[in-house]
Order: C-alpha cells, then sequence, then structure tokens
C-alpha cells in the first residue's frame, strides 16, 4: 500500500493488504490477455482462497491471481 508520502508501505501488522489497498508489483503477472510490469500500481479489488483480485489504473483486472500475502 502507499504511504502518505506515495511509497510503498507494508501492513506490518498482519503482513497482507487488504481489499481497496493500493500497491505496487514486485514481479510481473501475467494473464491470458496481457502481463502486467513490474511497477505497476495496482488496486486489490477482491480476494480468495486463489489469490487477490487486482486492478490497474485503465481498469485491466486479473481476477485470482494465483498469490496472497
Amino acid at each position: 500500500m502507499l504511504n502518505e508520502n506515495n511509497e510503498l508501505a507494508e501492513n506490518k501488522d498482519t503482513k497482507h493488504f487488504d481489499v481497496g489497498n493500493t500497491v505496487v508489483l514486485q514481479h510481473g503477472q501475467a494473464c491470458l490477455v496481457r502481463t502486467l510490469k513490474k511497477g505497476t500500481e495496482i488496486k486489490i479489488i477482491g480476494k480468495s482462497v486463489r489469490g487477490y483480485d487486482i486492478e490497474d489504473k485503465y481498469g485491466n483486472k486479473v481476477i485470482e491471481c494465483g498469490w496472497i500475502l
């Protein structure tokens, strides 16, 4: 998630991100249509046992991306 200085900050109490947090990808995220590149700012829009649902600033979504922190 981004802190007030627009820097990447981790939720140190729980070691995970919540729905609504904005994060920066540390690795590329491949899907059937495209790859979201490392450094892309994304928003967590959902969470399931198969991973987070994420969305970039252009509205591109990856559902159940396969990783949970």
